[in-house]
């Protein structure tokens, strides 16, 4: 039987766990750190050779890839959130067996909806070219082949039209979302109920900033949390709840307990805006909207 590892926070990690089930595979969730929402560790044993392996967290590649060189194993990498980041000196992307981005409206550079995989071989390549336009295979002008099933999940041409203008403005839109967290960091460094995401280094892209509430100590509930800050004007996310919890997981046997740093973090984990036409004063404001919501809500 064929095994996935799975990052434990994000939507892309519990769909790719989900497809996986369905061609007769088994995920295998691996734990996360408290403060850097990383992989801590997992069981290599019965993770075979060319079984792929999923990676949420970037700073945990070189770890990865060392375990995938000696088990000859896959690495499929889900960089959703990193595009434009840098492990080191090696832009994520650069490096690695596949590396899969997202060019959603919400990510730091959008085609509207739409992504794109890097790397693998020739092969993989052209497998990936058929499987993406219904499988099917032009053999001549006139003549074309399937030879798999599959669906559509080719670009349009509008689409990479835009996408194209923007990764021409991806350097300068990762720098102002730097300079925003900045901000925020500064701005929160006093305060004693947030708990903030690891600082990290000018690799880092900041597609989300994403700070802890103190949810597990029962004196601040989420929900009351999100609604004073809509009554604020100040729109807030939930960025992820821990994967082993869904339905399709649960189906399978897993249960509170088996994760607690993933289940803590999905629990107190919530987005502050972020997006590269905000100022400081945008900050600011979200920032004494945080204090005001926090001063609410806490017991």
């Amino acid at each position: 039987m064929k095994r996935v590892l799975v990052g434990m926070t994000g939507a892309s990690g519990a769909t790719y766990g989900v497809d996986f089930l369905r061609s007769s595979g088994q995920t295998v969730f691996t734990e996360t750190l408290r403060d850097r929402f990383d992989i801590v560790g997992f069981d290599p044993r019965g993770v075979g050779a060319s079984d792929p392996v999923t990676c949420l967290n970037g700073s945990a590649m070189d770890r990865l890839n060392a375990l995938a060189q000696r088990r000859e194993l896959r690495v499929i990498e889900d960089a959703a959130h990193a595009i434009g980041s840098r492990l080191g000196d090696r832009a994520i992307g650069s490096f690695g067996d596949l590396v899969c981005f997202s060019f959603h409206a919400n990510k730091n550079i959008t085609t509207i909806e739409g992504g794109a995989i890097v790397g693998g071989s020739p092969q993989e390549v052209a497998a990936i070219e058929r499987l993406r336009f219904h499988g099917l295979l032009k053999r001549s002008p006139d003549e074309f082949e399937v030879e798999v099933p599959s669906g559509k999940a080719n670009l349009p041409d509008v689409n990479a039209a835009i996408g194209l203008a923007q990764l021409q403005r991806l350097p300068e839109f990762n720098d102002k979302r730097r300079l925003l967290v900045a901000r925020y960091f500064d701005c929160f460094r006093d305060q004693p109920l947030l708990r903030l995401p690891a600082r990290g280094d000018e690799g880092h892209s900041w597609h989300i900033f994403a700070p802890l509430l103190p949810v597990g100590a029962h004196t601040v509930s989420r929900l009351a949390f999100i609604d004073a800050m809509a009554t604020r004007g100040v729109g807030v996310g939930v960025h992820y709840p821990a994967v082993h919890l869904f339905a399709a997981y649960r189906a399978l046997g897993y249960r509170e307990g088996q994760f607690p740093n993933a289940e803590r973090i999905g629990a107190e984990t919530v987005t502050l805006p972020l997006f590269p036409q905000m100022t400081f004063e945008d900050v600011d404001r979200v920032f004494e909207a945080t204090l005001d919501a926090l001063a609410e809500v806490h017991s």
